[in-house]
């Protein structure tokens, strides 16, 4: 079993998630090898809409994972690999970059509700892309990754035919802490300078099939050579997003957000979403489940829905719950430069929407900023009859076709504004957006960081 992939974690064992997550989906190639922009890692992996087109219908966004050389190691170390020791050494001398991971979960039909708001999977699909710099790297790299000695779960099988420039299928069983058994197969290849998976989990019992997992593999071939080769795509939005620094752990637990919910003008439906539309069917009628989110946008109102959206979500303090501090990015793009003259409207339509969302409004104050073609950055507090209860501060900025709000949220009441910080922020995430590379991640500002501790 590939080790970029992983052992399947304890929500993947369990083949739950609790309603009311975040979505992705599929989307346009981010960047070409030829134009020299970074590659766009996310737009490579498999979304449900991928799925549905090989007859695998109903499968929703639960998981992503995006890691430097570093992180992926002490994964791999909290993993529990025998050789992980090792490995970063290895990732720094094949040229590891960044692999980005996206687990797609289909319920169990009919529905089974295990406690309030979750219910059980009956099958997993994972995909991922890592960047190497060189193809010769990725070549290098490929036969350590692929060792499975040690681990007494997995053997390699025979696939009917290779893919890429090598590749290798491993089957792997697991016994979950409630003592069931689920298997795994795993097909990993190298195409170029990259390395990709695809693992398929039957949490029923079942033997995954290799035919379903080579046809997924065939498609992910696909897609990564429609971005490797994508001569005049626009660029990305996954490298371009201000990331904080890694934290392996919190990668490992799943913490956060990090993925498109929108490409090439599609819906990326998660797995909130799909258990949603089966308890509305359900509720309804027999009828099969029709892909989430597939309902097309009228023709008067397509100039004002993006063609894409990235979203990176991630605490800024550990805890518990839902409304714990938050550092989270939105780019948005529109289909082309020529609508930049509706960006004003644009603009003050998306920060009506990203605030309205927040709760009642007790406090609002706003100011224009001098950043891109133009900003606007908001202080707002949420509350009940006059009281507020949590602070905001939100700064939104057009660049050409693309709009990217910076967000810090669930700030402390008696909070005060930190305009300078996030200034700063906002400022690195619109370089970024300019200068069409990867984003290096900077750590929380110091000013936030005090604003988010426990009271």
């Amino acid at each position: 079993m590939s080790r970029l992939l992983g052992p399947v974690s304890v929500l993947a064992v369990l083949g739950v998630l609790v309603a009311g997550t975040a979505g992705a989906q599929e989307g346009t190639p981010a960047a070409s090898p030829v134009a020299e922009r970074p590659l766009d890692l996310a737009a490579m992996v498999l979304y449900p809409q991928d799925l549905e087109t090989l007859g695998l219908p109903n499968f929703g966004i639960d998981q992503s994972m995006f890691t430097d050389a570093v992180t992926q190691a002490a994964i791999d170390v909290i993993d529990g690999d025998p050789g992980a020791g090792k490995l970063l050494a290895l990732y720094q001398d094949t040229g590891f970059l960044h692999r980005y991971r996206l687990g797609l979960l289909r319920p169990r039909i009919p529905l089974l509700e295990t406690s309030p708001g979750i219910f059980r999977g009956d099958m997993r699909i994972t995909t991922s892309a890592a960047e190497f710099t060189t193809a010769e790297g990725a070549s290098r790299a490929f036969p350590v990754i692929e060792d499975e000695r040690g681990d007494p779960a997995a053997h390699d099988v025979l696939g009917t035919h290779p893919f890429g420039e090598q590749s290798e299928v491993t089957h792997y069983t697991e016994v979950s802490q409630s003592g069931a058994t689920y298997k795994e197969l795993n097909l990993t290849f190298q195409v170029g300078n990259l390395i990709a998976d695809v693992s398929v989990v039957d949490f029923t019992g079942a033997e995954p099939e290799m035919s379903t997992t080579e046809a997924l593999a065939q498609a992910l071939s696909a897609k990564l050579e429609h971005v490797r080769t994508g001569i005049g795509a626009l660029p990305g939005l996954s490298p371009r997003v201000l990331r904080l620094p890694p934290q392996a752990d919190r990668i490992y637990r799943q913490v956060g957000v990090d993925w498109y919910i929108r490409l090439n003008g599609q819906h990326l439906p998660q797995y909130a979403d799909v258990l949603q539309s089966l308890r509305t069917t359900a509720s309804e009628s027999a009828s099969p489940l029709a892909t989430p989110g597939a309902t097309p946008v009228a023709a008067s109102d397509s100039a004002m829905v993006p063609t894409d959206i990235y979203v990176y979500q991630m605490p800024i303090r550990e805890g518990f719950g839902a409304r714990l501090p938050s550092y989270k990015i939105m780019l948005r793009r529109y289909s082309s430069a020529g609508e930049a003259a509706l960006g004003r409207a644009r603009l003050r339509q998306v920060a009506a929407a990203a605030l309205a969302a927040g709760g009642h409004t007790v406090e609002r104050t706003v100011d224009e900023v001098a950043l891109g073609d133009e900003g606007v950055a908001v202080w707002a507090g949420y509350g009940e009859r006059g009281v507020v209860m949590e602070r905001r501060y939100v700064v939104f900025v057009r660049v050409g076709a693309e709009i990217v709000y910076v967000d810090v949220n669930h700030l402390a009441a008696k909070a005060q504004a930190p305009a300078a910080a996030m200034f700063a922020m906002a400022a690195r995430q619109v370089a970024c957006l300019k200068a069409v590379e990867w984003c290096e991640p900077v750590p929380v500002p110091a000013e936030l960081r005090s604003l988010t501790a426990s009271d």
